[in-house]
């Protein structure tokens, strides 16, 4: 189609249509396998079904056949006839399959219960899965969806409706979505979902696959059912992150979330990256799961998570938001009697020595420790200056190594006059054990100094600088991939965290 617009310009129709027409094309892409995510299922849809209304007649009946449950047998979805569709319904969940075509799981029945073990495993796990998130964790259950209609018999009643597809062929693990009636009126909403048919190592190369994959696929999934009953509309890096830090909550014994500690903010590269950029093309919002695992750590227990949730709840019944994420997030640390920016600090800490941050951060990995701008041993008499940019929601860090003749270091930093705009500096000593941090005084400038330091090379194997900008104020509503769509306004691109360095 020829474009009339563009996100910056036109009339609000036609831009509304441009962000519409941007979500139809991502959901395309998804279900044709062309996706690089394979945990992208449900915000793509989440997405598209909020831009349903700004399609054009031919594009919404598109997007409706890609929002369509399988067993409506629209472009996508189960082909088999529907004399080989087969249900078998729980206390909580109504597990769909079918005999035939490449949608069917295997068919074996080691049991002769006259089902699949396959389904036998998904009843199963499911059933743990509900135990831990709403039972033991507290969570509201999923609304039932008695009002969307009978879908060809994919809907038999209010009981949430979990699909067995093969959708491995094109690149994901499962989604959940809404066709809830009601989605117009109201944030609070009920979900269907979507797993693969055998998680085969064959289409899933990379992480967990078989039933381990199932397992935590059920566990962010049905996670995401869950939020859909709190506010589909919520902003979705809080989405995906606390769906991530659920999987190895209700299975610890499969840590598959730790593939994305590279673009987490223990990442070696990025550690800079905002934990509330929600990337399109990128994974930083399931590497965000680790910040909700810390607040878990912290408080002894993941109660703060569904507090976060609590706060973040749209007035039932309504599309009246309450907070968003970030306002939800700030407002259950300060009922824990703590400070986000204290937190928040303590966090970036935290993420400079995982294996001393985190009670299984030894297990982590090399790939999840953050990278330090190094520089060359400092000798007495050395001054150094750095400057960085720090973004907000992010730490960044640099390295001090003693050189010849250091003894002390004396420490003058200058930072940006921003609530949230902090420093620390951890001493490592010389078998390479952190020492104490100190957290210098600033002014309201954000200037301070933390003199004689010790920095001799025989009791010191290096200092570590960390910079955290645990700034929340946003301009919300322009667009963007952060909190409420807004401006961050703690972001500089200039290099506003400087300090200088004296070596004697």
């Amino acid at each position: 189609m020829p474009a009339v617009a563009t996100a910056a310009t036109g009339t609000p129709a036609e831009r509304a249509h441009v962000r519409a027409r941007a979500a139809l094309d991502r959901a395309l892409a998804l279900v044709h396998g062309h996706t690089s995510d394979p945990r992208s299922g449900t915000i793509v849809l989440r997405d598209l079904r909020l831009q349903l209304a700004a399609l054009t007649p031919a594009e919404r009946a598109t997007a409706r056949a890609i929002l369509a449950r399988p067993s409506d047998g629209r472009s996508g979805d189960w082909t088999a006839p529907k004399s080989s569709f087969k249900h078998v319904c729980t206390t909580h969940f109504c597990i769909h399959w079918v005999k035939k075509t490449v949608d069917a799981p295997s068919l074996k029945d080691g049991n002769h219960n006259g089902r699949p073990d396959y389904i036998d495993s998904v009843i199963s796990v499911m059933s743990t899965v509900w135990k831990t998130e709403v039972v033991k964790l507290g969570y509201r259950a999923p609304l039932g969806d008695a009002g969307s209609g009978a879908h060809r018999g994919g809907n038999p009643n209010g009981k949430i409706d979990i699909f067995i597809q093969d959708i491995g062929d094109q690149g994901y693990y499962g989604y959940c979505t809404t066709d809830d009636p009601r989605f117009g009126q109201r944030s609070d909403v009920s979900a269907y979902c979507v797993f693969d048919d055998d998680f085969s190592k064959k289409q899933f190369r990379f992480g967990a696959h078989g039933i381990a994959a199932l397992k935590v696929t059920a566990a962010h999934e049905f996670n995401h059912a869950i939020q859909f009953a709190y506010d589909v509309r919520e902003d979705r890096w809080l989405l995906e992150a606390t769906a991530t830090n659920m999987e190895a909550t209700v299975f610890p014994s499969i840590p598959d979330n730790y593939q994305y500690l590279p673009s987490s903010p223990l990442s070696k590269t990025r550690p800079w990256v905002s934990i509330d950029s929600f990337q399109p093309q990128g994974t930083n919002q399931y590497g965000v799961w680790i910040f909700f695992h810390f607040l878990c750590e912290k408080y002894g227990n993941c109660d703060i998570v569904r507090d976060i949730w609590n706060r973040a709840a749209a007035v039932k019944g309504t599309k009246n938001g309450q907070l968003y994420s970030t306002q939800a997030v700030e407002q259950a640390i300060a009922n824990q009697g703590d400070t986000f920016a204290d937190v928040f600090r303590q966090f970036g800490v935290a993420n400079q020595d995982p294996a001393v941050g985190y009670t299984e951060g030894a297990a982590f990995g090399s790939s999840a420790k953050v990278r330090n701008y190094a520089n060359n041993p400092m000798d007495a008499g050395f001054v150094y200056s750095y400057g960085l940019g720090t973004l907000h929601m992010a730490n960044d860090y640099v390295r001090l190594v003693p050189g010849t003749g250091a003894t002390t270091v004396d420490l003058s930093f200058d930072l940006p006059a921003l609530p949230g705009a902090q420093v620390t500096v951890i001493r490592y000593d010389q078998t390479g054990s952190p020492q104490s941090p100190q957290v210098p005084v600033l002014n309201a400038n954000g200037d301070g100094v933390l003199n004689g330091v010790s920095f001799s090379s025989a009791n010191t194997q290096k200092l570590v600088v960390v910079f955290t900008n645990a700034s929340t104020s946003f301009s919300c509503n322009h667009g963007t991939n952060y909190s409420c769509h807004g401006l961050p306004l703690g972001d500089s691109s200039s290099p506003d965290y400087s300090f200088d360095a004296t070596v004697s």
